[in-house]
């Protein structure tokens, strides 16, 4: 708990917005070309430039004396420049040569600094800095022998009266290094920000936090965080400063998501309460009819969901459960609880095989029930099951859709057929996204668009994304958590198979004959559909994990052939799936892989999520570095899921020292789901937490970084404070400063993005 008197601000942040922070960077900057370069960094204003904060420190490390310089040495050195010409080189190109002296009597006490470039034009900067006489600081790696000794487009810095004594100072002083853009070097953004500080005073600088906060958590003002940001004295004062930004940004982060929160309450949703244990329900009656015994984890995850349906505010929870945990029968209890209400369930799935596999367990699960509707008739449970898919005939979905928007009670299956438009789900009482990585923010909420009422919403995945966790981090979701699996299921080993060694491939093949031989079904899974698709260059590309060669991709068309002519595969039948077949097609491909008439299937990823066969033990992908973490843990998940144990083989050009190695190291070395998402984490980073974006290489977090414990232990902190000054100030009337600043840096749209995820 925080200081009542902070919580609340009281008198604390009494000063208004300064006007100064908003001044056009005209100001001062007055080449209008460099204007523009800055604004192609984002930075349009003072306050733009003042937050615009260095990515690391550059460390210019001990000057050497020339009599101690060695071939291949990282050296920083202090010298006067001789003489400095510029020439053509005979291969193409110029090249300025500065020579330069540490004015010692040694015989080598001279050292050469060599800058190529295309043109003359491209070395001016360097000539007219390196002038002779000049005296300055040079770090670099040493190349040549002897007395031939240079560096090659070494840093410098270059300092007016520059002394050794001030030299040694300051090349032990941090230099902060800042993201460039092409005519905007690192150096011109450095002296441009340390030029406006000068200018600058404390009261020109917007502070969201007051006095008594800031000494509450023992941070700097903002003010001193900015001097130290941009002119460091020491490695340990610049991680003071950077540890203020970073509470700064989990702040505003939690304070949006706890107004949002707030907001939400506001808006009505249908209270559907769990039935007395002797009350006629199809919740109870598909609970008592079950073939198993629930988990603790599902009957735990049943109980928060009751909890928060029963309320009359949407609930907004994710479901985090590992494949094979046991997330559809969570999902179709869920919705049954709309049933009894008089409401409708919903379940969005993100492919139509999908969809037909969940309609197929449903109704098995459904078909000895019989269910009592408002009207009291009695009807059999599983004629509530309706799917909507892309492929459902005109006369069907007009069926459907009328159904669904005169409110009749049903669970409702669809894939992104029911994001269109024309699809009305009058008395939605729940929306359930599984696999929701696979759907848009805007398509999610798209369902949850009804008039009147919103309804609950629970989005399932089985293993969260880097934004899936950073949402989950920053508190905008409840979260249940699914961890143990159900009774029986067999072990899966992981194996990487490098691409390049034949004798490991052939043997590859045979083991999957072996597993065929005992009764067991192969998935080989390829990246593409068909080799036609690499003539139009959508296949075929420059690896950047092996320079200059050309891979092709595998594509089921020329698999399906290739283990047609392989003696391990004689006899065998083999079939193929994928997402351009017919729907017809595809039910008939998975048939035939189930009775084991083509007990070896090659399909394309469509058979990521909830494909279950028992009897599958087997599973090889090919080019897996193609595949993304999420991905490959989902595609394993189809094998082991009866008594027989598995075997999975990813199949990749293995390339130490490369994202997709150590994608497939963590691929290999777990099967928990959870211990997978924090390492893509780590490897991809969080994602854009305030919008759309799903990959973290556009991440909208500056200077927070889910991967460190530190920062997690920041967020939660943050959110604590933010819970604290919400509840007493929900329109944060007392705090200006902060309230105009979370305006700036969240808003509608990413306000709506945090009511949509």
């Amino acid at each position: 708990m925080i200081d009542k008197n902070i919580a609340e601000g009281g008198h604390a942040q009494t000063a208004s917005f300064p006007m100064s922070w908003d001044r056009p960077l005209s100001r001062i900057v007055n080449s209008k070309a460099s204007i523009g370069k800055f604004a192609r960094l984002g930075i349009h204003t003072q306050g733009d430039l003042l937050s615009y904060a260095p990515f690391r420190l550059h460390h210019w490390a001990d000057l050497t004396p020339f009599s101690e310089l060695m071939p291949g040495q990282e050296v920083t050195v202090f010298a006067e420049v001789l003489s400095a010409r510029m020439s053509r080189r005979a291969q193409g190109g110029i090249m300025l040569t500065v020579v330069l002296s540490d004015q010692s009597d040694h015989y080598l006490s001279t050292l050469t600094c060599r800058f190529f470039a295309k043109s003359s034009y491209a070395l001016t900067r360097h000539e007219k800095d390196l002038q002779p006489g000049t005296r300055a600081i040079f770090a670099g790696t040493l190349s040549g022998q002897g007395a031939q000794l240079y560096l090659a487009h070494p840093v410098y810095e270059t300092k007016a009266a520059l002394s050794l004594a001030d030299a040694q100072e300051f090349a032990t002083t941090p230099v902060p290094v800042y993201h460039a853009t092409k005519g905007l070097p690192t150096w011109v953004i450095s002296r441009t920000i340390t030029t406006l500080l000068d200018t600058l005073s404390p009261a020109d600088v917007p502070d969201i936090l007051s006095p008594s906060l800031c000494a509450k958590l023992s941070l700097p003002s903002y003010w001193d965080a900015l001097r130290v940001l941009h002119t460091p004295s020491s490695d340990a004062q610049w991680h003071k400063a950077k540890s203020r930004l970073r509470w700064d940004e989990a702040w505003l982060t939690q304070l949006a998501l706890m107004q949002n929160r707030a907001r939400s309450k506001e808006v009505p949703a249908p209270a559907l309460h769990t039935p007395a244990l002797q009350e006629p329900s199809l919740y109870r009656a598909l609970i008592e009819s079950l073939p198993y015994e629930l988990t603790q984890g599902q009957k735990t995850v049943l109980e928060e969901i009751a909890a928060d349906v029963a309320q009359t505010h949407p609930m907004q929870r994710l479901l985090q459960g590992d494949v094979g945990s046991g997330k559809t029968i969570v999902a179709l209890l869920s919705m049954s609880l709309a049933i009894d209400a008089g409401f409708q369930g919903v379940l969005l799935v993100p492919t139509e095989v999908l969809a037909r596999q969940h309609e197929a367990s449903i109704r098995n699960l459904l078909q000895p029930l019989e269910v009592a509707l408002g009207n009291d008739d009695t009807h059999e449970a599983e004629k509530l099951v309706e799917v909507l898919t892309g492929s459902t005939s005109k006369e069907e979905r007009e069926r459907i859709l009328a159904k669904a928007e005169n409110g009749e009670p049903m669970l409702l299956i669809g894939t992104h057929a029911l994001l269109q438009d024309q699809v009305m789900i009058a008395k939605a009482g729940i929306v359930i996204v599984d696999e929701q990585h696979r759907f848009g923010v805007a398509q999610r909420h798209r369902l949850s668009e009804t008039p009147g009422v919103a309804p609950h919403v629970l989005v399932m995945t089985a293993t969260p994304i880097p934004r899936t966790i950073a949402m989950t981090v920053f508190g905008d979701l409840d979260v249940s958590i699914l961890r143990e699996l159900p009774q029986g299921r067999a072990d899966v080993q992981t194996h990487l198979v490098d691409l390049r060694n034949t004798a490991w491939i052939t043997r590859l093949w045979l083991r999957a004959r072996e597993e065929i031989d005992k009764s067991g079904r192969v998935f080989v899974i390829c990246p593409t559909i068909t080799s036609a698709e690499d003539e139009e260059g959508t296949t075929e590309f420059v690896d950047e994990d092996v320079a200059g060669e050309a891979r092709r991709l595998a594509s089921v068309d020329d698999f399906v052939q290739m283990l047609s002519g392989l003696p391990a595969m004689q006899g065998i039948g083999i079939g193929r799936l994928h997402g351009q077949m017919a729907p017809k097609d595809k039910a008939q491909a998975m048939h035939a892989f189930v009775e084991g008439v083509t007990p070896v299937l090659v399909s394309t990823t469509v058979v990521e999520v909830g494909i279950d066969v028992p009897a599958a033990t087997m599973m090889v992908i090919w080019d897996a570095d193609r595949f993304g973490l999420s991905q490959l843990h989902q595609l394993r998940g189809r094998i082991g899921r009866g008594e027989k144990p598995g075997v999975c083989m990813a199949v990749a050009p293995l390339l130490e020292g490369t994202t997709a190695y150590a994608r497939l190291k963590a691929f290999e070395s777990s099967r928990d789901g959870f211990v997978l998402a924090q390492q893509d984490l780590e490897i991809r980073r969080e994602g854009d937490v305030l919008g759309d974006v799903q990959a973290g290489s556009s991440s909208s977090l500056e200077h927070l970084n889910l991967g460190r414990t530190g920062d997690i232990e920041v967020i939660m902190r943050a959110r604590e404070v933010a819970e604290e000054v919400i509840t007493r100030d929900p329109r944060l009337e007392e705090w200006p400063i902060l309230r105009e600043m979370l305006a700036r840096k969240v808003g509608e749209n990413e306000r709506l993005n945090l009511m949509r995820s």
